[in-house]
């Protein structure tokens, strides 16, 4: 009976997480609420794993969070957008060059984006777990990503598998695609941080 109320509260907690999630994303029109409303959830998850005693409820962490990530999250999100966009640009360039070296060029490319979707997936939970800066976290997450490569392809293959069955059943993204991805990759800093020293 235990488990199944364990089982129930923690059906709850994601549910309730997720539907916060795209509330404040769409409040703040998709493009600007989408960041600090991840960085919310990333707060919310942390205080989860460890177990912190908080006095206000899942909506005040989470709302208090979002405003004071706002801008931090917002300008992340642009940096992102625009490596995003750069590399966009050089991936295409890279597979339309006919010349013999022109594999040289699609390798490059290829590693460029898997740091860049080291950066994407791991700064901004960093910001709120360690609480450092933009740049710092950035480069955090790089050292992330090359110091765990396993625990990085599993996390990228537990997306694909999340969004796999999301496509079979729909519903899946209303309920728990966001909050589960914020659950893992949290899960997986908080795993791995003894490990790392973080530097000023």
């Amino acid at each position: 009976m235990k488990q199944v109320h364990l089982f129930s509260e923690w059906i709850y907690r994601l549910t309730a997480l997720n539907l916060l999630w795209i509330l404040f994303t769409v409040a703040g029109l998709g493009i600007f609420g989408a960041a600090p409303a991840t960085a919310a959830a990333f707060r919310v998850v942390y205080s989860w794993q460890h177990e912190e005693q908080i006095d206000v409820s899942m909506f005040r962490l989470f709302l208090n969070t979002f405003k004071q990530r706002f801008v931090s999250a917002n300008i992340l999100f642009l940096l992102i957008l625009a490596g995003g966009a750069f590399l966009y640009s050089n991936l295409y360039l890279a597979f339309r060059i006919d010349h013999p070296a022109a594999f040289i060029s699609i390798g490059i490319a290829i590693f460029l984006t898997v740091l860049y979707a080291t950066i994407v997936v791991y700064s901004l939970p960093l910001i709120v777990h360690s609480n450092i800066g933009i740049f710092q976290s950035m480069k955090l997450a790089l050292i992330y990503g090359i110091s765990f490569p396993f625990d990085t392809i599993s996390l990228f293959l537990s997306g694909f598998i999340l969004f796999w069955l999301a496509g079979l059943t729909p519903v899946i993204h209303l309920f728990f695609t966001a909050s589960i991805l914020t659950y893992v990759i949290m899960a997986i800093i908080t795993k791995n941080n003894k490990k790392i020293t973080v530097s000023g």
